[in-house]
C-alpha cells in the first residue's frame, strides 16, 4: 500500500504546486483493500510522509494510522462507497472553478477537452458547508456518474481510477473554468450540441492513447 501513499502525496505535491490550492487547503483520497486513504488535516503537503496518510472504512472508522483525516472524509467516502467506477477523489480550490462556483452555474461542454475528459457538462452542487454530512450528499448527488462537480461558494471536485489521472481532470477543470469565464466578456460561450459531444466522447475513449 506504500506505493498507494506515494501516488497520493506526489498528487498533492502536484496540486499544490500548479496552484490548483493554496496552503493546506484540498484533499486527496483513493480506494484501498478495505475502505480508502486520504490526506491528513492541516498538514502542509511538502512535509508529508507514506504514514501520514490515515485509512477509513465507508463508515468512516479509522482502521490505521494516527492523523487526524481531512474534514471532508465523507464527501470522499460516500463517492467512493457509491461509484464502483472510481478509485481516487481530488477536491481543490482553484481560482476560476472556484469563481464559476461561487456564481453558482454549471460549465458546459464549451471545448473538445470537456468532451473527451468528462463527456457531458460539469454540474454545480447545492451549497453546504464546509465538511458536513450535506455537502457529501449534495456532491455525491451532482455527480451522478459523471467526472467533475463545482461546490457552490467553495471550489471543486473531480474523480478518476488513479490520484493522477483525477488531478488531471481538475486541471482540464480549472482550463475550463477559465476559458469559460474569458468567454462571456465575448457574449458568451457557445455550447457543442449535445448530439456531436456523445459522438465526440466515444470516438474518445475508443482512439485516445496507447494500446499497450
Amino acid at each position: 500500500m506504500n506505493g498507494l501513499r506515494e501516488k497520493i502525496i506526489s498528487a498533492a505535491l502536484e496540486m499544490r504546486r500548479s496552484g490548483l490550492v493554496r496552503g493546506t487547503s484540498g484533499n486527496i483520497s483513493a480506494r484501498t483493500d478495505h475502505g480508502f486513504l486520504i490526506t491528513p488535516s492541516g498538514m502542509a503537503y511538502e512535509s508529508l510522509v507514506p504514514e501520514d496518510l490515515p485509512e477509513m472504512d465507508f463508515m468512516l472508522r479509522q482502521i490505521s494510522g494516527d492523523r487526524k483525516p481531512s474534514i471532508e472524509k465523507e464527501m470522499h467516502g460516500l463517492i467512493l462507497k457509491n461509484r464502483n467506477d472510481v478509485s481516487a477523489v481530488v477536491h481543490v480550490h482553484s481560482v476560476y472553478a472556484s469563481a464559476v462556483a461561487s456564481a453558482r452555474k454549471d460549465i458546459p461542454v464549451i471545448t473538445d477537452n470537456v468532451t473527451a475528459f468528462f463527456g457531458c457538462a460539469v454540474p454545480c452542487a447545492e451549497y453546504a458547508p464546509a465538511g458536513s454530512p450535506e455537502l457529501a450528499r449534495n456532491v455525491l448527488s451532482a455527480l451522478g456518474g459523471g467526472f467533475g462537480v463545482l461546490l457552490a461558494n467553495h471550489g471543486a471536485l473531480c474523480v478518476g481510477v488513479t490520484p493522477e489521472e483525477a488531478l488531471l481532470r481538475c486541471e482540464i477543470l480549472e482550463e475550463t473554468a477559465k476559458i469559460y469565464v474569458l468567454s462571456q466578456l465575448l457574449g458568451g460561450a457557445v455550447a457543442l450540441d449535445n448530439k456531436v459531444v456523445t459522438e465526440q466522447y466515444s470516438a474518445m475513449q475508443k482512439n485516445y492513447g496507447q494500446t499497450r
